[in-house]
């Protein structure tokens, strides 16, 4: 057989190119550069350049993707690996996850969270590996986990703002607002952001609270903030405050930074402020004890450009009082009551009259307006027994004063009156207090009148239990009360103070109320001088076109203490005859006090004739009606006086004359 290669001319050259072929491919693809497989890629970094990680989504399983690589083959695995940077040393962070050409990439791995927990820079890798045991390492990711937010866990430097006020002469000549700068502070950042809040009202101490912010910008690189002049007007007067927060890059924010105050003053301001009054201290210019018990005002003039939200404090002496708002309707003069607190503090004891400032400081916002005052005496001197201390009574009674006791004259019953005491004076009796002098004076006061004819005068020589009589007159007008307070006062001719007694409460019911009795209207006067109810009481002389019907007026009612809506239930009682109680008619009618009768009292008809009045008829004789009125709806019903009078409704001719239809 010929050694020699049978075939065919043309085959073997066609061979020979294919080894050449295969020959310069593996030299060609010997020669090429070696490529990395593409890093992973994550969808939590928020800096490219760093891999800076967001700090919200750390603290959740990581996505990771892992792109396509070329020559994916059946048995190929997939990694993930992560290890500090700048380390040899890494460690698995997912499964082995098999991998083939049917795979849909990226190719998505969760990465456990808790492999992110430390601080610090970090390179994210995977590792390939085929079925025959060969492996590559992808390209690095960058990962950087930063939780620390700028300043740290300290608060930071309040921002530097204008320590003029702002107003609107500042905004004319700052129309854009008003600018502020952040403190220098340490690993600032490019990236950084600032957010800034702006309050009328002190901000909130936890980052939870704070509404949106104003501003929320990169930190300049003048680090110049600047707050806009419609922010400040939306915000108005103030009392405002500014504070900020850093957010850098990762998402960490800082602490709310320390406030700044800021002095908002808008509009036009206020003019025209006068000083001070004190009404009381009229017309001497001296505010004594009496007035102090009355109670101190001091009065605001007007002035022109308030507003509502204007505000002012009151200063007695050296002692301020709450600020007051201006409001939305002031009425002026402004009062402003002094309590009797800073009264007292304000006073030394001293035996004569000492003069106290009085002022006023007007703010817009936090921005004053000026101060204005006026110079008062005050004299709160008295005599009798040091009060005690603490006094939490002044000005009122001193506790170190005896009290007195009230009796009636016939119940003789400890600081009570009853009915049996109706009509006559009460009893008052005390021990004369320690220290008296003579020729000083006690004056007794009912239910806060004075009764000067109680009044008595010291005279060490007499025994120390003193008695005094309240006349009825003061215990009358007094009404009854289960708590009527009763005290005394003590001083001397030359003194300018009454000091007061703490009061006895007395139980007082010795007054019976009686309404005065109705008025008849329209009567006749006989010779004998009475008056009688005729045939032509009947009728109005102003209007004939009225039916018949006799007349009464209720009295005013003001003094009985009676009030809108009690009931005032008023009878006529007609009677047989000029003697005896044989009752021919009746009326009553309930009148409700504000509706159907004024307190100041009324007129009230007695009708209808026939069925009212005419039953009284008795051929030649007289009869009488009579007309009765309770109130009820107070403490007590209150009984009216009773109103009787003579009926005469005929004459020679029989019965009154009545028109038909009448």
């Amino acid at each position: 057989m010929n050694s020699k290669d049978s075939r065919h001319p043309t085959r073997q050259l066609a061979d020979e190119a294919r080894r050449q072929y295969q020959a310069q491919r593996i030299k060609r693809l010997a020669s090429l550069p070696f490529n990395a497989l593409a890093e992973p890629t994550v969808a939590a970094i928020v800096d490219p350049g760093d891999g800076t990680l967001d700090v919200r989504l750390i603290d959740q399983d990581l996505d990771v993707g892992i792109p396509e690589w070329p020559n994916i083959a059946e048995g190929d695995t997939v990694q993930l690996y992560i290890k500090r940077h700048g380390s040899n040393e890494s460690i698995a962070v997912s499964e082995s996850i098999p991998v083939d050409e049917s795979t849909t990439f990226p190719l998505n791995v969760p990465m456990d969270q808790a492999h992110l927990e430390q601080e610090g820079a970090f390179d994210l890798f995977y590792k390939q590996m085929n079925a025959d045991g060969n492996s590559i390492d992808s390209a690095p990711r960058p990962l950087r986990v930063d939780r620390t937010p700028p300043w740290g866990h300290q608060y930071p430097e309040k921002l530097v703002l204008p320590a003029a006020p702002i107003t609107d002469a500042y905004l004319k000549q700052n129309p854009q607002g008003v600018t502020g700068t952040i403190p220098e502070y340490e690993d600032s950042k490019s990236n950084d952001k600032v957010a800034v809040y702006y309050f009328n009202e002190l901000p909130p101490d936890s980052s939870d609270d704070l509404p949106d912010p104003i501003l929320l910008i990169d930190v300049p690189a003048n680090r110049q903030i600047t707050i806009s002049e419609d922010d400040v007007r939306t915000y108005g007067d103030g009392g405002c405050y500014v504070v900020y927060v850093l957010i850098d890059i990762a998402g960490n924010a800082s602490r709310i930074s320390t406030y700044t105050a800021l002095d908002v003053a808008l509009g036009t301001l206020p003019s025209g402020m006068g000083d001070p009054v004190v009404p009381l201290a009229a017309p001497d210019n001296l505010v004594d004890l009496e007035d102090a018990r009355t109670g101190v005002l001091v009065e605001i003039p007007a002035f022109e450009n308030w507003k509502s939200t204007d505000t002012l404090i009151v200063s007695w002496g050296n002692t301020p009082l709450p600020r007051e708002q201006i409001g939305s309707s002031p009425h002026f003069p402004l009062e402003v009551r002094v309590p009797a607190a800073a009264l007292k503090a304000e006073y030394t004891d001293a035996p004569d009259r000492q003069s106290t400032r009085v002022s006023y400081e007007l703010f817009r916002g936090t921005m004053s307006q000026g101060t204005l005052d006026t110079e008062v005496d005050v004299d709160f001197s008295v005599i009798g027994p040091v009060r005690p201390d603490p006094d939490p009574d002044w000005p009122g009674g001193n506790a170190n004063l005896p009290t007195l006791e009230v009796r009636g004259k016939t119940s003789d019953q400890a600081n009570t009156l009853t009915r049996e005491d109706e009509n006559q004076p009460a009893l008052i009796t005390l021990i004369r207090y320690t220290g008296a002098k003579d020729g000083e004076r006690i004056q007794f006061y009912w239910k806060g009148e004075h009764v000067p004819e109680a009044d008595l005068t010291i005279d060490t020589e007499e025994p120390a239990e003193l008695t005094a009589e309240i006349p009825w007159e003061y215990i009358y007008n007094a009404r009854n009360d289960p708590q009527l307070p009763v005290h005394y006062g003590i001083t001397a001719p030359g003194e300018t103070n009454e000091e007061h007694s703490l009061a006895t409460l007395v139980n007082a019911n010795a007054v019976v109320l009686r309404a005065p009795a109705v008025k008849f209207e329209r009567t006749f006067k006989r010779a004998d001088g009475t008056e009688v109810l005729n045939c032509n009481s009947l009728w109005d002389p102003n209007d004939g076109s009225k039916e018949p019907a006799f007349l009464v007026t209720i009295p005013d009612l003001t003094n009985l203490g009676v009030s809108a809506g009690h009931v005032l239930k008023i009878t006529w009682t007609a009677l047989k005859g000029e003697s005896g109680d044989t009752q021919v008619a009746e009326l009553f009618q309930n009148l409700t006090i504000g509706t159907d009768l004024p307190t100041t009292g009324g007129r009230w008809e007695i009708k209808p004739y026939d069925e009212k009045i005419y039953p009284i008829y008795d051929g030649a004789n007289r009869g009488r009606g009579r007309v009765d009125y309770e109130i009820s709806g107070g403490a007590e019903t209150i009984n009216a006086l009773s109103a009787e009078i003579s009926v005469s409704i005929f004459n020679g001719g029989g019965s009154c004359e009545i028109p038909s239809g009448a």
